[in-house]
């Protein structure tokens, strides 16, 4: 699972930090923290590059941003709030989701087509409305095809921190947990035990190097589970020629190229993994397409 977090907050320690760091503590997986006031990402500059050509003509870290945009499980935006509204930096980095708007209304095209789920995190020094920066917060994630879970709002930091406030703290690991269910949190704990009910164990291969291998025939019931596992780590998939290629959760692929290869699909000539990659190499580009079908009716 991976989260992407846009960091809002001039302040390296501030409020925004503490309450970034509080989710992190609580949220699994890897994650990729932008931090507007340092990163080198300058804003659009209107150059319309886009309007004909995908991503961004400008060369800068905003590069690395859009590939993590695209592959990520979740994205946060936690800002201050000045003026009612998040950060002008924040906006200033993310004024180049120009790029996406682009893309849909104008070359019809799906910048991201994978689903995300976020949140928002915001903090005011004193009291004052939340809505605009909240509202302007969600739309951003929306540019990015992510659907906000959530936003957790503390003001009066000046006052009282965050790291006081034991309900702000609740809410953010409640937050936490939210995005934890909404994607598959994969730890070693979790594959160990798919492992164990798929009855798989490592064995040696000739001239070094392991593999997983099943230990008794299948039955109806091993199927369904070999099905289950394919379904719950899948991420996407893709042909090149007679070759499939299946990205899935972190730490799965090789149970579930075990587990796939167990099904003696006639299609499949052998397949290898990595940790987050399986290829399954087919005869032929005919029976690719209909290797990838076959997989696409199992995950549905």
């Amino acid at each position: 699972m991976k989260t992407l977090i846009f960091n809002g907050s001039p302040r390296k320690k501030g409020e925004t930090a503490y309450m970034i760091k509080t989710l992190q503590e609580k949220l699994g997986g890897e994650f990729k923290v932008v931090d507007a006031y340092r990163a080198r990402i300058s804003p659009c500059i209107d150059c319309r590059w886009c309007f004909e050509h995908a991503g961004c003509a400008v060369q800068d870290e905003w590069q690395e941003i859009l590939s993590f945009i695209e592959e990520c499980d979740h994205i946060v935006i936690a800002s201050p709030v000045y003026f009612e509204e998040v950060t002008g930096m924040l906006l200033a980095v993310l004024s180049r989701l120009q790029t996406y708007f682009s893309a849909r209304y104008l070359r019809k095209e799906e910048p991201v087509p994978k689903k995300k789920t976020g949140a928002v995190l915001l903090a005011a020094g004193s009291i004052g409305p939340r809505e605009k920066a909240e509202s302007t917060a969600e739309m951003l994630l929306r540019q990015m095809s992510c659907d906000s879970l959530g936003t957790v709002y503390v003001n009066r930091t000046d006052k009282v921190p965050v790291r006081d406030r034991e309900d702000i703290i609740q809410e953010i690991e409640e937050l936490a947990e939210k995005l934890n269910e909404s994607g598959f949190q994969v730890t070693q704990a979790t594959v160990s035990r798919d492992i164990r009910e798929l009855k798989l164990t490592k064995i040696s291969k000739p001239g070094g190097g392991s593999r997983y291998a099943v230990l008794q025939s299948m039955d109806q019931e091993m199927s369904r589970k070999y099905t289950d596992v394919l379904r719950t780590s899948f991420q996407s998939m893709d042909l090149a020629q007679n070759i499939l290629v299946v990205k899935t959760v972190s730490g799965m692929a090789m149970a579930a190229a075990a587990a796939l290869d167990e099904m003696q699909i006639p299609e499949v000539v052998g397949s290898i993994a990595g940790d987050n990659t399986l290829m399954c190499v087919a005869r032929s580009v005919d029976e690719g397409l209909v290797l990838m079908e076959k997989i696409r009716k199992m995950i549905v």
